[in-house]
């Protein structure tokens, strides 16, 4: 049997080899993503997604900002661009007065916000947890307005006139304030509605809610009357001119003439419809499609050039690479990101998998795919699960708390950890470790049972990547931290003053995505040493990461998908031929000081471990934990941290196991 051999150097050399090679970007489909919110003034329209872009010619040209964070609201004030975010962290309220080429976070820190509104002398921000704040002075300072005999717990949408100042709130109608937005009382609109949108003309309010239509009042909200619109969800509404348009969840934009005595619809017709706004006789809308532009007052509409690219996760299974885009969808590739097929998944904020299952964490909750994306169940966990991951035993979901649920996804039960907000999660055998906003990093030895908080204990953690007993985190604006002994200790490493959003592990070999133009490293020592390998990728934020048998994948905030032949980096393919039986040969060298290779064959598709132990039977390792194609394959194992003595190594692949004895010698 002819095979194509690829020989391994140690790690000292592999570094000359592995930096000249090239990132290219994948041709993933560009369908321009999510425009969750509009606002404009002048000629400047401000667009909200998976970060904020600013027109200055009235929608004609977008400039990408360098706010790259996932954003529900968005407002112009003076020249001034306010971000509201969905993340948290970073949570709160962002400004930037430059039209976006530098922001800085305002006071309001520590919540999610979803609206803004503005009045010639004060802006109001509603928040995800019920608050409404008030600045005067562009956003310096803020105040909390005081909401009477009424405590909303999500504030869905704010609208001035004049004064006046009208929230729409979850289950609860509509909100007034007469006073500047000091105090709010509710209004008779009240019966549990969900009120998305509000807009005001003159003496006329109109409230746009979840699956009751379009609402109006003409007396400041005294009363109440349902519009012919009165089963539809609204997501959106504005005037223009004599039209009030509403935006529609999967229903496109409809308008009305007659203050909603009766409704057309415009040649949008069957999109999600989430944001209005209009600049100097142009109506621009953001659609779960981008943003379309009327210049004849809604009869027609074209395309902008608006695109919001972010891709927030990547994870592999088997030979295929699934990926979450920007407000899209989970598109999948067969065949190493050459091509891709979008799904009809969930807007995803994160992605994990399993030899047979995808997982999809969503606002919505989770969603579980047994079938490569043709279709995607949604679980019980209805909170805003932003992240997800599996063990050995169960799934998890974290955001507000953290959750456990059976490997099918159902029944979802809250664990007991407290350790506030999640921001990043993985599992490990029985292990699951998380990251939280400034309280580092927890870990469950019982399937989240129980929790323990380790030593890294004051961080902003992003990412965790576990590789036997060693982890590694990646924090906000801290680096790498790694932990020898299962997070008893920690050590900062070399890499120490980035933002680091992903990591990835391949044996010995850590990968970390950061922040910033210098954006992917590698190291195979613990972090001590790190080499920048970001030939052809030099502009663009690295958001996730994921590794297959023979590339890097890598999703950015702005360029989509870029992947990297892995070459000489951890394990490799050796042979293109398919073995006839599964096989572990003998490391060679042995003894060895301080790497040998450990080369294996695979007849059949399997999910593949290989741990190293020590004599006492404790792994100290974990060189490969995923599904392989039959093949033949080598693993660097560097024992640098380890002490002299005897080891072994263990592979299972499907029902074929076999342990082998080495020796390290130093």
């Amino acid at each position: 049997m002819k095979k194509h051999f690829l020989f391994f150097l140690l790690a000292s050399l592999i570094y000359p080899i592995v930096v000249t090679a090239q990132w290219v970007q994948t041709p993933i489909v560009t369908n321009p993503g999510t425009v969750n919110s509009l606002h404009s003034e002048g000629s400047n329209i401000a667009a909200a997604s998976w970060g904020v872009s600013i027109s200055t010619d009235n929608g004609t040209s977008w400039r990408t900002t360098s706010f790259t964070h996932e954003t529900g609201s968005v407002l112009l004030n003076n020249n001034t661009i306010f971000a509201g975010t969905r993340e948290n962290p970073p949570a709160g309220i962002f400004k930037s007065s430059d039209l976006g080429i530098t922001w800085s976070q305002t006071s309001i820190n520590d919540r999610i916000i979803n609206a803004f509104a503005k009045t010639s002398s004060a802006i109001f921000a509603g928040s995800n947890t019920g608050e409404i704040y008030k600045s005067t002075d562009n956003g310096e300072t803020w105040t909390q307005s005081t909401l009477v005999n009424f405590t909303p717990d999500i504030i869905f949408t704010l609208a001035v006139s004049g004064n006046t100042v009208f929230a729409g709130v979850r289950f609860g109608g509509v909100m007034v304030s007469t006073d500047n937005g000091n105090t709010f009382t509710q209004t008779s609109l009240m019966n549990n509605l969900d009120v998305n949108a509000i807009a005001v003309s003159g003496n006329n309010i109109f409230a746009g809610t979840n699956f009751e239509g379009v609402y109006l009042s003409t007396d400041n909200g005294l009363s109440w009357n349902q519009t012919a619109m009165n089963s539809e969800s609204v997501q959106t509404l504005l005037i223009s001119g004599n039209k009030i348009f509403a935006g529609l969840y999967n229903g496109g934009l409809k308008y009305s003439t007659n203050n909603g005595a009766s409704w057309l619809q415009t040649s949008l017709v069957s999109d999600f419809v989430y944001s209005l706004t209009s600049s100097i006789g142009t109506l621009i809308t953001g659609t779960f499609s981008g943003a379309l532009i009327s210049t004849d007052n809604g009869a027609s509409w074209s395309q902008s050039n608006l695109s919001f690219n972010s891709i927030n996760a990547i994870t592999t299974k088997n030979n295929l690479v699934f990926a979450s885009k920007g407000g899209t969808g989970v598109y999948v590739s067969s065949d190493n990101g050459a091509t891709w097929n979008q799904t009809i998944g969930p807007a995803a904020y994160s992605l994990a998998s399993n030899s047979t299952r995808v997982y999809a964490g969503a606002y919505n909750g989770i969603f579980i795919s047994s079938n490569n994306g043709t279709s995607w169940l949604q679980t019980g966990v209805i909170a805003q699960a932003r992240y997800v991951a599996v063990n050995d035993n169960y799934a998890f979901a974290g955001y507000h708390g953290i959750w456990r649920g059976n490997l099918t996804g159902n029944p979802w039960i809250q664990t007991s950890f407290n350790g506030g907000v999640v921001t990043s999660l993985t599992g490990q055998g029985s292990n699951v470790y998380a990251g939280t906003e400034n309280n580092g990093v927890y870990i469950s030895p019982d399937n989240g049972v129980t929790w323990n908080q380790t030593s890294l204990n004051d961080k902003t953690v992003k990412s965790i990547v576990v590789n036997g007993s060693s982890i590694f985190a990646g924090t906000l604006n801290f680096g790498v931290y790694y932990s020898s002994n299962n997070g008893t200790s920690w050590v900062q490493t070399s890499l120490n003053n980035r933002t680091i959003n992903s990591l990835a592990v391949r044996g010995q070999f850590i990968f970390a995505g950061s922040e910033g133009d210098n954006n992917f490293y590698v190291s195979s020592d613990n972090g001590s040493t790190w080499t920048l390998m970001n030939a052809g990728m030099e502009q663009s934020t690295i958001h996730s990461l994921a590794l297959s048998d023979n590339f890097a994948f890598a999703g950015t905030t702005e360029k989509n998908i870029f992947r990297l032949p892995l070459g000489l980096v951890g394990v490799q393919q050796t042979a293109s031929e398919i073995p006839d039986k599964f096989s572990l040969s003998q490391n060679y060298p042995n003894p060895f000081n301080p790497s040998t290779n450990i080369n294996y064959q695979l007849r059949i598709n399997s999910f593949v471990s290989l741990k190293i132990f020590n004599v006492s039977g404790k792994e100290v390792a974990r060189l490969v934990n995923e599904m392989q194609n039959a093949g033949s394959y080598s693993v660097h194992f560097d024992a640098s941290n380890l002490a002299s003595g005897i080891y072994f190594y263990k592979i299972e692949a499907g029902e074929f196991k076999e342990t082998k004895r080495m020796m390290l010698i130093k």
